[in-house]
């Protein structure tokens, strides 16, 4: 696993993160005043990585199945029947294909642009529609 490092960039202190979402493997966050803000910024992600290797949970993160659980209660309140259905089939699908593609992803934040797009091109190879999103649609 790559490490990460802190560099200074001109008047400021920066650190690359490992992220293996990035094309570089590094996710860069400068604005640190000095160099020990820098480390310890380096070194709380590096714990917060190794934990989530370990599969151990983090303090204040969400996981994103249980979001999902909360805001349909919250959709099962406000809105008709129909629309309850509705997305209902979608989280279960995405719920389904997270599963298969992602089975290490755990949190919203790991919930990025390139998931969704993986999903888009999954239900177009899988043909993976409900039935109710067929009526809906009218095939």
């Amino acid at each position: 696993m790559k490490r990460g490092y802190t560099y200074k960039r001109g008047p400021v202190w920066a650190v690359a993160i490992p992220d293996s979402y990035q094309r570089s493997g590094y996710k860069h966050k400068s604005g640190f005043l000095t160099k020990g803000q820098a480390s310890e910024y380096l070194s709380q992600r590096r714990n917060i990585i190794g934990k989530l290797q370990t599969n151990q949970p983090i303090k204040g993160e969400v996981a994103y199945k249980s979001f999902f659980r909360e805001y349909l209660n919250h959709v099962e309140k406000s809105f008709s029947y129909e629309t309850i259905k509705t997305y209902k089939g979608v989280l279960k699908n995405f719920l389904k294909f997270s599963d298969e593609r992602y089975p290490h992803m755990q949190y919203l934040y790991d919930l990025r642009a390139k998931v969704f797009e993986d999903y888009k091109i999954w239900l177009k190879d899988t043909k993976h529609k409900d039935l109710e999103s067929r009526i809906q649609c009218g095939y």
